[in-house]
């Protein structure tokens, strides 16, 4: 049988801190926040940087923007893989049998159905959700595809929030974790299992 499986990752932009990379108040830690450079201008919803300016060095007793001001970008993934298993060898019993055979321990591989029961080997989850006791038959040979990203959207990491770095407010990096590798875009993966 074929197996079809779909899996759809979406997620808003992340809100990121935003710092000017000077000292401004010499306490020897470089993450002080700017001022707003124009009356504390609003965001209005714009990511950063926007049309927004700063002033890195601002007067004693100014204001610094709020902390997180900066709004990363939205991220989107579709992951899918296609299996199709192969059943042979004697029909199984627990293809007979909602109960299976009887409780013998069995060995390695076959679960504690016994012989012809329906243990854990009968299946053959993980990576393709593949189930060989459907087919039937006592082994399965399940080839399966996975792609992640298939659609290959770049999902970038959040921008940099350093306002003295050179690229302040881009991204330098992929987001990595649900929505891909960090080195790579999209992935392709190939397997085979056995169940017995």
């Amino acid at each position: 049988m074929f197996r079809l499986s779909p899996f759809l990752i979406a997620s808003s932009g992340v809100p990121f801190n935003v710092t000017s990379g000077i000292d401004s108040n010499h306490d020897s830690v470089f993450t002080d926040r700017p001022t707003f450079a124009e009356f504390q201008t609003a965001l209005a919803g714009a990511t950063i940087p926007g049309n927004v300016s700063f002033h890195c060095e601002p007067a004693t007793g100014a204001t610094e923007i709020p902390i997180n001001c900066g709004l990363g970008p939205a991220r989107f993934s579709l992951n899918l893989r296609l299996s199709k298993t192969f059943g042979f060898g004697k029909k199984a019993k627990s293809a007979a049998t909602a109960g299976g055979g009887p409780m013998t321990g069995g060995t390695f591989g076959r679960g504690p159905g016994g012989p012809g029961g329906g243990g854990r080997g009968n299946r053959g989850g993980g990576m393709f959700g593949g189930d060989s006791a459907s087919s039937g038959q006592r082994y399965s040979l399940t080839f399966g595809i996975s792609a992640r990203n298939l659609l290959n959207n770049v999902n970038e990491g959040l921008p940099v929030g350093v306002i003295s770095s050179s690229v302040f407010g881009h991204a330098n990096a992929l987001a990595g974790g649900p929505f891909g590798s960090q080195a790579s875009n999209r992935r392709v993966d190939m397997q085979v299992a056995f169940n017995f």
